[in-house]
């Protein structure tokens, strides 16, 4: 494989290397992400193309980066473009179902809920009472993209005054959870 560079520029196959490990690592991150998120099949299509990537390009490389050290210097900031990259891509996609459960003065309760109910979230409230008096412990949940916008705009009507905490949801049944399930398939 190293043959069918060996006409190129150093630099240009220092970018090739580059290129071709964050390609890898991104699909990599991705694949990882939809394989503990429950989506097989796209986990696989991601496992075939990494494979393809490692089986072609990068195998060949691995025994030649030790004779140079700016391949191996582009071999290693392609890993690490490669991981940020891929968490990145992964933030934006917010794959997957979250619990945002959010602790707010008692005052708040009301309006918190009218919000929760006006923009159709299930949601669980219960009274609690903490170091600083009554509090609501309130649990929502919805679709990582539309966990953003639900602290942000729970945060502005407790004037900051909120605890959150989010968990990532690997199993749900019935209730809201069955409602939110058929609307993420797209049914």
């Amino acid at each position: 494989m190293i043959e069918f560079f060996s006409g190129m520029p150093e630099i240009v196959f220092c970018l090739v290397i580059f290129v071709c490990k964050v390609c890898e690592i991104i699909i990599q991150s991705l694949k990882t992400v939809f394989l503990v998120k429950g989506n097989k099949t796209i986990a696989t299509v991601l496992a075939l193309v990494e494979v393809l990537i490692w089986a072609f390009v990068i195998s060949g490389l691995i025994s030649e980066l030790s004779k140079n050290l700016f391949w191996l210097f582009a071999y290693c900031l392609g890993y690490g473009a490669g991981f940020y990259l891929g968490s990145t891509i992964e933030s934006m996609l917010a794959i997957g179902t979250m619990d945002v459960m959010m602790i707010v003065p008692a005052e708040y309760t009301e309006r918190v809920e009218e919000y929760l109910i006006k923009k159709g979230s299930g949601y669980f409230i219960e009274t609690c009472r903490g170091s600083k008096g009554e509090h609501a412990k309130i649990d929502v949940i919805l679709p990582r993209k539309a966990a953003k916008e639900i602290r942000r705009a729970v945060a502005e009507i407790c004037e900051n005054n909120i605890f959150v905490t989010n968990y990532d949801v690997s199993y749900m049944r019935g209730g809201y959870a069955a409602k939110l399930k058929t609307r993420a398939r797209g049914h």
